[in-house]
């Protein structure tokens, strides 16, 4: 079946539109974080902020170390193979949304939950129904930036027929982690896609 030109060139548009608001996000330093129960995240975490804050686990404080997006690793964006860097021939493209984190002390060693959420859309050139694996990065960083754990997660992701997009969520687990009278001050976590930009 023929597809009209008019077609072809108001979903051009709307997707340039779309990639134009991901670079936008993909800009600024991390997510926005819902502090609310209501979210997506709040679901899958008790506790749902990326700022630092001592969460009561028990009877002991613990302190829970902020999570960001690693600079450079907010989008990931897929395009028909031989066109990278072409947006009309973007096949698929991933963006962060919020990103959250909870804390325990274990036996005197940290445990960390870290819960994302984001949005996988169709560019001009993809097709709805297949599954596109979305790597995704955590890394817990120590206070000199050095890290001491890290871990490659592949989403499988797929949007469904009629849709233009599809949301994701994921819960990540850290444990055995340092831990000792300060807890895990001075350390941080960092997500981000693997790759920026691929091809398929």
């Amino acid at each position: 079946m023929m597809i009209g030109a008019g077609a072809v060139s108001s979903r051009a548009v709307q997707f340039g539109i779309l990639a134009i608001s991901g670079l936008l996000v993909a800009g600024c330093s991390s997510p926005s974080s819902d502090t609310g129960g209501g979210s997506r995240l709040g679901n899958l975490l008790a506790f749902n902020t990326s700022t630092p804050k001592e969460v009561v686990v028990g009877q002991a404080a613990v302190y829970c170390p902020p999570v960001s997006v690693q600079p450079g690793t907010a989008a990931f964006t897929l395009y028909e193979r031989g066109q990278e860097g072409n947006i009309m021939a973007v096949t698929n493209q991933a963006n962060f949304g919020e990103l959250a984190r909870e804390c325990a002390d274990v036996g005197g060693q940290n445990a960390i939950r870290v819960g994302i959420s984001g949005r996988l859309i169709q560019g001009p050139k993809g097709t709805v129904g297949n599954t596109v694996p979305i790597p995704v990065r955590f890394v817990v960083l120590d206070p000199d930036d050095k890290p001491v754990a890290t871990r490659v997660t592949r989403l499988q992701t797929a949007i469904p027929p009629g849709q233009s997009g599809v949301s994701f969520t994921h819960v990540e687990e850290f444990g055995g982690l340092p831990g000792g009278p300060q807890g895990m001050r001075g350390y941080s976590v960092r997500v981000g896609f693997e790759t920026a930009a691929s091809s398929r």
